[in-house]
Formats: C-alpha cells, structure tokens, sequence
C-alpha cells in the first residue's frame, strides 16, 4: 500500500504510551511491498510519516522546506497553475525548477490557510509549520482518495487506508459497524462518512482540520459545488468548445510533468478513445496498455487502433494463467487495499496497476468519463445501485428509504438489531442536509454523483490502484469541471431521462466532435459498440447505430474473463479461513456460502481478514 499517516496528540495528553512505535505500525501498513519507502517525523505532538509508491530512496512527497522551516507530507497528485508559480518564484527568488507539490510550504508561507483554494489535483496532505507550531491536514474539493481518522480525547489518528488506523494499537477497542455493513450491501457501498469499524470515519470532501495549541478545528466543506452551478450555460456548438479547452487544461497538467512517454489506458469504449485523441497531440511519445481475455474487444480494438498508428503498446491477457497464477492474489490485493470496498472482480484492474508501475508511476485513463458525457438515462449498476438512484429521484425522502433498508432482504444475511433502522436514518437524514442547500433535483443529483458516488466507489478503487501506480483521469480534474458545468451538456443532463435514441446518438456526437477535433483518423477505428464513431456523422452510420440499440448484447461482452472467478474466489475463501469461527463478523457465514453476491463475498473476506489480524488475536 501506500499513502500518508499520522498521529496528533492533544493538550493533557498521556505520554506513556509509544506514540513512536504505532506510527511505525500504521507505515507498516501503507507499504504494499518491501522495495517501497516510509519517511517520518516527530516534533512535539506531530508524529507523520508516509510511504511512496515509488521504490526509490528519494521520496518527493515527504517534503521539508528548510527556508521556512514547513514539513507537507502528500498522498496523491497536486498542480499548481503557471501564473501562482511565477508569483511565488518571483517573491521568493526561485530560480531552479521545482515540481508543483515543492510549491506547497511556499503556498502556505504566502497565501496562509487560502492556499488550499490555489491547487488542483487529488490528494490528501499534511503540512507542519515548526515555527507558529500549526498543522494543517486537507483533501482536495472533491475528497477524491479516501482519508480515514479516529478522535479521541487524547489524540487524532488519520490514514490513506483504514487498516493503519487499526494497526496503531490506540483504538481502545475494534468492532464492526453493522448498520455500514448493511449500507455497503444495500447501495454496492457506504454512502455516508462512517466506515466497517466503529468509530473510523472517511474525511468528507473539501475538509481542511487545523491544530495548534489550543487543539483542533475542523472545516468541512471548505469549497461546495455551488461554486460550479451556473444560472446560465453556454449552447450546444459553444459547449463542445469549452469542454475541448478544458480537456486540453486538464490532460496538459499530467503531460508537462513528463520529460519521457506517457502512459495511458485504451479500451474499446468511448471515454479512453477522446482521451488518446488529446495525447496524440502531445509531442511525448505513448505507451497504451490495456487488459482482457485475448478475443475481446478490449484487447483487439487497441492492438489494432496501436498497430496502425504505430504506437507502444502491452496487453495484459486475462487467460487461464491468469486465472491459475494471479487471480486470487489481486483479488486479496484489491479487497484489502480498496479497505474492503471494492468487490474481487475489480482484481484484473489492479492486476494490471501493478504490471504497468515497472515503467511508470503516473497512468491516464478515462475513468468517470461516461458519468459527465453520456448525457443520457441513468439505469443501475455496481456504480450507482437502483436503491440510490430511488433516493435520488424521491427528493431524498428519508422515511421512504428507511422503510425500503427495513425491508430488504439483506437483513436475513445479518445479526439484525431494531436500533440499526435508526441509525440508518440519521445518515440519511445528514445525507439530505447536504443536498438541501441545492434548489433542484438535478442539482442534488450532480451532488450525489460528484461528492459521494466519485469517492466513495471510484475513489476507493482508485486508493487501492495507487498502491502501486498514480492514476490521472481528465473528467475529474477541477479545471475540466469548471468548464464542464457551464457548458451545454451539463444543463440537459438529468439523471432518470429515459435511455432514448436521440439521447444516445447526441452523445455519441459529442464523443465523436471532441476526437475529430483532436485527431480525427480515431473516429473510422471500431469500438466496442459494435459500429465507429464515424458512424454518428453519416445516414448509413445512423442506421447501423439505430439497428445495434435493438440487437443482443455482443457474445464477447465479458472482456474481463469473470465467469469463472465466482468459484476460484468462494475455493479461496473457504481455504484462506476454513478453520476460523468468526463470532465477531455481522454477516452470517451460512448466508455467505449459500449466496454468490459478490459484494457480500467480498466484504466478508475483508472482515475476516480483520477479524483475523485484531480483534481475534
């Protein structure tokens, strides 16, 4: 694993207890093999630390700026625009090159607590100012990497993974959360900020906690996204400018960062194509990967696309040696390092995170993509769940999803307690808080989407893929964002349009506008659709995209290889923990085994797993 980690004892603290030694403990546990690096420091009552993803002894994200005498300690990625950085190279009389993240301490020296509002990126930081004896820890506007803490009165403990909070030893007890549990399996995953043990909590988005003297201060919501909601948005023809030029900002912050290639994902979808079309502009030279059983389209489509246009390219098969020799180890990996989020048919994704980190430490894909420019119907799936999808469209009314919790049968795989319906309701009840400060429905759903669903599901994924390899993706970058919401394509959006033709076909016009743009021999490649993205800018291609919409699903559609894994995985489940009884797990082990729900399966290892290492020791 990697990430940052620290401990930050309060005033009347105890100080008999080896603060020294659980931050040891907590390192121990961001580090995800032993080539990797762990940094820290100790000043007062600051203990911090972090492991890189980089194996090298030159950690570039523990950061001490001896001028002014300032630690940061970064989990992530962190951009600083052109014209900040000649502002503080000009006060400050820099004259050598520094990457963006060096820029903090000046930044904070500069700006004060405001600088925060001068970066962008995904990240989560600490940083420690030795002379005025203030720490700051901070996430980026849209909480994107998953930051745990737990408070007590003598102490604040936070990390990137839930299990070096567990590790410190200073939880003075570990129990499982059963109304999260419940939470994950009725939604695909935790909506609310509370986590699988009681008492850990995820770090809401845009949250900035101060320490000083007189203890901690804790701000959340420093930025809304308010701040993006426009009154008026562009036209159409102007939309599509302005979502190019903010695609263009977006990917040109992850390219002036590379001297050599730039790595990035291709598939045979859609999003990943519009992102290679901006690439292939750059003047770097490309590396694409991509990964699935050697017939798919995931495979055939980028092998072709990379052949003809005569670009670096590595596939990664997921055949039977896969399946025999790496299976069941990534899907451990993903699980524990997803802290128990992500379901074990994620593993091929990380799978291939960890081959692509031996020539790489920073990938581009095109993750969320479809979530901002698909433009049409919303229909349920892991991402989004039909029971958020009918939270969403009730106006967030919490007592018809409370009644909907109550009576779902999830509670027959469960140790139930009455109490538990109530305290689902509290989290709901905050939940529609959040969103009450919205005048629409659709407003509140681009809330949900962007501030809840983004991190709580393709955050905890993503958290586990940086364990070995950064992974960029323009459709999250703020700049992107801020242009995306004043165009045209955000205003029409609403999350439960019917799936129409028409809807279909403008965004796949949209796709098809934003390659040609950028390279248009992309648009004649197939995709996995079964037609090109030419084929939306012509009678006989319209047709063809018309007839595909009422054809069966494509014989190939498991790219991925997952048929088999549900066996592989409930083999390994039953080998990894036949001989444990796990009184404390609130799923029932009978339910497990009789039930082929992934997520349930999955969630159940994570808490063996815990069960396993801390609590029956």
């Amino acid at each position: 694993m990697a990430g940052i980690c620290g401990i930050i004892l309060k005033e009347q603290t105890n100080n008999n207890y080896d603060y020294p030694r659980s931050l040891q403990l907590m390192l121990d546990k961001l580090a995800s093999r032993a080539s990797q690096k762990a940094q820290s420091n100790i000043f007062e009552n600051f203990y911090f630390g972090n492991v890189t993803i980089i194996p090298d002894s030159n950690n570039k994200n523990f950061i001490y700026n001896q001028e002014l005498d300032i630690f940061c300690t970064i989990d992530g990625l962190v951009y600083v625009n052109e014209k900040i950085k000649r502002i503080i190279s000009e006060n400050y009389n820099i004259t050598t090159a520094l990457e963006d993240k060096e820029y903090l301490p000046y930044l904070y020296a500069y700006y004060g607590r405001e600088f925060i509002s001068k970066i962008t990126g995904w990240y989560n930081v600490f940083l420690l100012d030795k002379k005025s004896l203030q720490g700051l820890l901070f996430n980026d506007r849209l909480g994107y990497l998953t930051l745990f803490y737990y408070e007590c009165s003598s102490c604040f403990i936070f990390a990137s993974k839930i299990e070096s909070v567990i590790a410190s030893g200073l939880l003075p007890a570990i129990e499982f959360d059963i109304v999260s549990v419940a939470e994950h399996l009725f939604f695909n995953y935790v909506v609310s900020d509370h986590t699988y043990i009681q008492n850990v909590n995820t770090m809401s988005h845009a949250t900035l906690i101060q320490f000083n003297r007189n203890g901690l201060t804790m701000s959340h919501n420093y930025w809304t996204l308010n701040e993006l909601l426009v009154d008026k948005r562009s036209n159409k023809e102007t939309g599509i400018d302005i979502i190019d030029d903010g695609l263009k900002a977006a990917l040109n912050k992850v390219v002036r960062d590379k001297n050599g290639s730039i790595t990035a994902s291709l598939t045979g979808g859609l999003d990943s194509r519009v992102v290679l079309s901006y690439l292939m502009s750059f003047k770097n030279p490309l590396h694409l990967y991509s990964f699935g059983h050697k017939d798919s389209d995931d495979i055939t489509i980028p092998e072709n696309i990379a052949s003809t246009e005569s670009i670096l390219y590595t596939p990664y098969l997921l055949d039977e040696k896969y399946l025999s020799e790496d299976f069941a180890g990534s899907a451990r990996k993903t699980i524990i390092s997803s802290n128990g989020t992500r379901n074990y048919k994620r593993s091929h994704y990380l799978y291939a995170s960890e081959q692509i980190s031996s020539f790489t430490d920073t990938t581009v894909s095109g993750i969320f993509g479809d979530e901002v420019l698909k433009i049409s119907g919303v229909k349920p799936n892991n991402v989004i769940s039909k029971n958020s999808i009918d939270f969403i469209a009730s106006n967030f009314d919490v007592e018809l999803i409370t009644q909907k919790f109550k009576s779902d049968a999830l509670w027959q795989y469960l140790n139930f307690v009455p109490g538990y319906i109530d305290e689902f309701r509290q989290r709901m009840l905050l939940i529609k808080q959040n969103v009450s400060k919205y005048e629409t429905i659709n407003q509140k759903c681009y809330h949900f989407r962007f501030l809840i669903n983004l991190r709580k599901y393709f955050g905890a994924e993503v958290n586990s893929y940086n364990d070995f390899c950064y992974n960029f993706s323009p459709f999250i970058d703020f700049d992107f964002l801020s242009a995306y919401f004043n165009s045209y394509f955000c205003g029409i959006y609403y999350p439960f349009n019917t799936d129409s033709l028409l809807l279909k076909r403008q965004a796949l016009n949209l796709y098809g506008e934003l390659v040609r743009r950028n390279c248009k021999r992309l648009l004649y490649y197939s995709t996995d659709r079964g037609y090109s993205m030419y084929d939306a800018f012509n009678i006989t291609g319209i047709i063809k995209i018309f007839s595909s919409h009422f054809m069966k699903k494509r014989s190939n559609s498991d790219a991925y290889n997952t048929r088999s894994t549900n066996t592989l995985f409930s083999n390994m489940l039953i080998r990894d923990f036949q001989s444990i009884q796990p009184d404390s797990i609130p799923i029932k082990r009978s339910a497990v085994m009789m039930n082929d729900d992934l997520e349930m399966m999955s969630l159940y290892y994570w808490l063996l797993n815990i069960s396993t290492n801390y609590i029956n020791t």
